[in-house]
């Protein structure tokens, strides 16, 4: 799991620390997930007094089917992701929302004795990244596109082309 312990970032006095992963995570946490898969990068966490700043690049490859042609394919989403945390004593001002304390300046409210999950960020940064309309290549015809000639500027679909030759001999 991509968890990282709060304490010993503050504990270990650099300013920065480097976490290369490679994690088999779910894009879909529904009870039946779309794709569970190979999700590998690079996070690096900066200390800054009581800051924290997340920030990395991610790599996943994840099946998808072509908007066009309805052929499924596999798409190299590359993405990076960043946050910005605040390390608490408990005393903070926090604005509920759910499972996680947001302070009023818009931070991520975290103490030093807990674990910051990075998975649900990296998960959510390449949902985000996902394309809207996936085509399996940017010249993809499509379902009508496989199926018809070029007569002049006139698309003709194959299963046209018999009644079209009748139409010639009756002529």
């Amino acid at each position: 799991m991509l968890k990282v312990r709060v304490e010993d970032l503050l504990a270990s006095g650099v300013e920065e620390k480097v976490f290369p992963f490679g994690e088999r995570l779910a894009l879909d946490e529904q009870t039946d997930p779309l794709w569970q898969g190979e999700v590998t990068g690079q996070i690096r966490i900066q200390v800054a007094g009581q800051r924290l700043l997340v920030r990395g690049q991610v790599r996943a490859e994840v099946p998808l089917e072509c908007a066009r042609c309805l052929t499924p394919f596999q798409y190299v989403c590359e993405c990076e992701v960043e946050e910005h945390y605040l390390v608490g004593t408990g005393n903070e001002r926090v604005m509920a929302d759910g499972p996680e304390r947001w302070t009023e300046e818009g931070e991520l409210l975290v103490l030093p004795e807990e674990l910051i999950d990075l998975s649900e960020l990296v998960r959510q940064a390449v949902l985000l990244a996902l394309p809207i309309q996936p085509l399996c290549r940017e010249d993809c015809p499509g379902l009508g596109g496989m199926a018809t000639m070029r007569e002049g500027e006139t698309l003709i679909d194959p299963r046209w082309q018999k009644l079209r030759a009748l139409l010639e001999k009756k002529e």
